[in-house]
């Protein structure tokens, strides 16, 4: 990496590298049933990717933004706002899988996914409640972005065209606030955690 030259009375920029967003997790069950479809296509398309850990996959629901430190009092705010969403808990259902590539992946770099249909509505219920709700107290802007409900299995250059796979499926009966580190390979750090109900 070139060495940076800062100029006089410039700080340098702080790291983001403090993630903070709401998410589903699998159960462990489900969780184990992914990694191992993972390794089974991975073998079958020919990947480099290394399959994301089991304790990492989640659906990510809504992103609260990268900070140079965990923010206490955003975090604060958002678990006092999720603990008022009240809904009761769905079965989830993915039953395709592809390569996304986005802005925020390095050149040439696609996310494996898991997708799904009309058996993904719930999450979208969820994502909108959430958002809704964080809107209203300032953590986040624009509730208007496109929320498309996946499960990011490993990173590779290679492209793989959509197709079918045997639904895998799960009773989503809460979602979490989450600690991450950008860059990072520790574990998860979960910062709260939420139960679906009428």
């Amino acid at each position: 990496m070139p060495k940076q030259f800062l100029l006089p009375g410039f700080a340098p920029a702080p790291v983001l590298d403090h993630r903070v967003f709401v998410a589903v997790l699998p159960d462990s069950k489900t969780g184990a049933c992914i990694n191992q479809l993972t390794w089974h296509l991975r073998s079958e398309y020919g990947l480099q990717g290394n399959p994301i850990d089991a304790g990492h996959l989640h659906v990510s629901l809504l992103g609260l933004g990268d900070y140079p430190s965990l923010p206490h009092a955003p975090v604060a705010l958002a678990s006092q706002t999720a603990s008022t969403v009240v809904l009761p808990p769905f079965v989830v259902s993915f039953d395709r899988v592809l390569s996304f590539s986005g802005k925020s992946l390095a050149p040439g770099e696609r996310a494996f996914v898991l997708c799904g249909g009309d058996g993904t509505a719930g999450l979208s219920v969820l994502h909108r409640t959430l958002a809704d709700a964080m809107q209203k107290i300032g953590l986040i802007r624009d509730t208007r972005s496109r929320f498309t409900p996946h499960i990011t299995l490993l990173y590779d250059e290679r492209s793989v065209a959509e197709r079918t796979i045997e639904p895998i499926e799960w009773t989503v009966r809460e979602f979490v606030l989450v600690h991450s580190r950008v860059g990072h390979k520790r574990p998860y750090a979960l910062l709260g955690r939420w139960m679906l109900h009428e």
